[in-house]
C-alpha cells in the first residue's frame, strides 16, 4: 500500500476538491517536502494564496485525471462516484485517496467498491476514526456478552444549507457523520445492527440512536446529537462506566473546529502502513446497507 512520505520529488499528488482538499488534505500535505501537489486550475481562487507555493502546480482536471497517479478525491459522495468511474475508464494505474462515504448509499458505494476491487485500483477511504487514541482502546479490549459499551457524541454544525445535511448528495446524521462510527463498529466485530432510529424536527436538530452486537452477543449503543443545543462533548462508557470524555472525537480543546484537530489524524491515515484491507472495506459498507434498512425516521 502506498504511503505519501515513501514519494519523491519526482513524484505529484493532485487534489480533486476546494472543500476539505484545501482546509485538510493541502493543509496536511504542505507539511511534506518531498513531492509536488497539484490542484486543479479553476478552482485555485478556493486555495485562497497557496497557489504561490512553489511546490504547488495548477493543471487541467483532464491532465489530473489522465496524468497523476497519485490521487485525492475530496468531492461530495456523489460527485466521487462519477469521478471513480471516468478513472476507471480513462486510467487503472492510479492510487487514489477517497472520501467518506464512498458514494451517496450503501447500494451504490457496494458496486464502486467491486469494480475498485475488479479492476485492482489501491485506493484508501478516510476514515479518520481509527487513528485515534480512544479506538485503540477499544480495539484492546476483550468483548464478553457481558460487555455494553456505549457511545455518546453531541456535534454542533450551523451550516444546515450544506449538501452534508442531505441523504441525495450522500449526507445526512448516518450517510456522511454516522459512517465513521460505523466503520469502527465493523472494524471491532460490532457486524449486527440491531436497530437503528433517526429523530429530527423543523428546527434541523438530529438525532441517531443504534444497537449493534458481535458475535459474543455484547452490544454497542451510539447516542448522536447534531445540533441539539447541547454542549460539544464526546463519551464514551464501558459497563456504564466513562472511560473515555473529550469535547470531540479528536481533542479535548474546545475550539469549535477552527485550527482543525483532523489534519494530526489525516496524516497518519495518508502514512499508514497497516491500512484496513479489501475485505474490511465490503464488511464496513455491509454493514451500513444494514444500518439503512433497519433505520426508522421520526420527524419531531
Amino acid at each position: 500500500m502506498a504511503r505519501l512520505s515513501q514519494l519523491s520529488k519526482n513524484d505529484s499528488v493532485a487534489i480533486l476538491g476546494s472543500g476539505f482538499g484545501y482546509y485538510g488534505y493541502l493543509k496536511a500535505l504542505l507539511k511534506y517536502k518531498n513531492f509536488k501537489i497539484i490542484i486543479q486550475k479553476n478552482r485555485a481562487h478556493k486555495f485562497q494564496n497557496v497557489s504561490n507555493e512553489k511546490k504547488i502546480q495548477l493543471e487541467t482536471y483532464k491532465n489530473i485525471i489522465n496524468l497523476f497517479k497519485y490521487l485525492i478525491i475530496a468531492k461530495r459522495p456523489i460527485d466521487q462516484k462519477k469521478i471513480i468511474e471516468e478513472v476507471i475508464q480513462i486510467n487503472k494505474n492510479k492510487v487514489l485517496f477517497l472520501e467518506k462515504p464512498l458514494c451517496e448509499n450503501p447500494k451504490k458505494s457496494l458496486k464502486i467498491l467491486n469494480l475498485l476491487i475488479k479492476h485492482n485500483i489501491t485506493f484508501r477511504i478516510n476514515y479518520i476514526f481509527l487513528y485515534t487514541n480512544w479506538f485503540k482502546q477499544l480495539k484492546r479490549m476483550g468483548y464478553s456478552k457481558k460487555t455494553k459499551i456505549s457511545l455518546k457524541w453531541n456535534f454542533t454544525n450551523k451550516d444546515t444549507n450544506s449538501w452534508k445535511f442531505k441523504k441525495i448528495y450522500g449526507g445526512g446524521i448516518i450517510r456522511y457523520y454516522g459512517i465513521q462510527i460505523i466503520a469502527i463498529l465493523s472494524i471491532l466485530g460490532f457486524n449486527k445492527c440491531i436497530k437503528s432510529k433517526v429523530t429530527k424536527n423543523k428546527n434541523k436538530k438530529y438525532s441517531w440512536y443504534a444497537i449493534f452486537k458481535n458475535n459474543n452477543n455484547g452490544l454497542f449503543e451510539v447516542f448522536f446529537y447534531l445540533n441539539n443545543n447541547i454542549e460539544n462533548n464526546f463519551q464514551i462508557l464501558v459497563n456504564n462506566n466513562s472511560k473515555i470524555k473529550m469535547h470531540n472525537p479528536f481533542t479535548n480543546k474546545k475550539n469549535n473546529y477552527y485550527k482543525d484537530n483532523r489534519i494530526i489524524f489525516l496524516r497518519k491515515h495518508l502514512n499508514d502502513e497497516t491500512y484496513i484491507n479489501k475485505k474490511s472495506h465490503l464488511k464496513i459498507v455491509k454493514l451500513w446497507n444494514q444500518v439503512e434498512i433497519k433505520n426508522k425516521e421520526i420527524n419531531a
